[in-house]
């Protein structure tokens, strides 16, 4: 396996991060904020240049654009345009094997948009089946190791809903 980190920018992109990469709690680099993400890439590659791929997780809200260290990511390598659980995955020119996936709707919301696609019973994973009592729920402090949050994701792995498969085969592929 090559040097890899998932480096999610909240605790809703970390839980999706450890499913992605299968619980492999050692391949994920939680940063909290986009800003510290963006340092965080930067730091490794400084470090590890080439010969770390590291893939960022980060929501498409208002704050991405005004991230500077993330402003070199604009080579677009894949796209889901799936109503509800969009996201882009970009690399930057000068930085081979380092992608950022923009996820939009935010993450919390993108879970909820999967989890619909994959007709699951939020309420019987222990979810509240409102759209904003979900987000609540899934940014708070711990919400990755939460079992109602494993629960969701084990539950989206099996119902394989497209945008959640399109993100996992990229992943799969950047680990192999």
């Amino acid at each position: 396996m090559p040097n890899l980190l998932l480096v999610p920018e909240c605790h809703a992109d970390t839980a999706l991060a450890r499913a992605l990469v299968q619980d492999r709690v050692d391949l994920v680099y939680h940063q909290h904020g986009i800003s510290k993400v963006g340092l965080a890439l930067q730091d490794l590659w400084q470090l590890h240049g080439p010969t770390y791929r590291v893939l960022a997780l980060v929501d498409a809200d208002k704050k991405f654009q005004d991230v500077t260290l993330l402003a070199g990511f604009q080579i677009e390598v894949e796209r889901c345009s799936q109503p509800g659980c969009e996201f882009r995955i970009l690399t930057h020119p000068d930085r081979p094997g380092h992608y950022l996936v923009v996820l939009e709707p935010a993450c919390d919301a993108w879970l909820f948009g999967v989890a619909g696609a994959g007709s699951l019973d939020l309420v019987a994973l222990g979810l509240p089946a409102e759209q904003r009592a979900f987000r609540q729920q899934t940014k708070q402090k711990g919400a990755e190791d939460t079992s109602a949050m494993q629960r969701l994701l084990r539950a989206v792995q099996r119902s394989r809903p497209a945008a959640y498969q399109q993100l996992a085969a990229f992943v799969a592929r950047i680990i192999a």
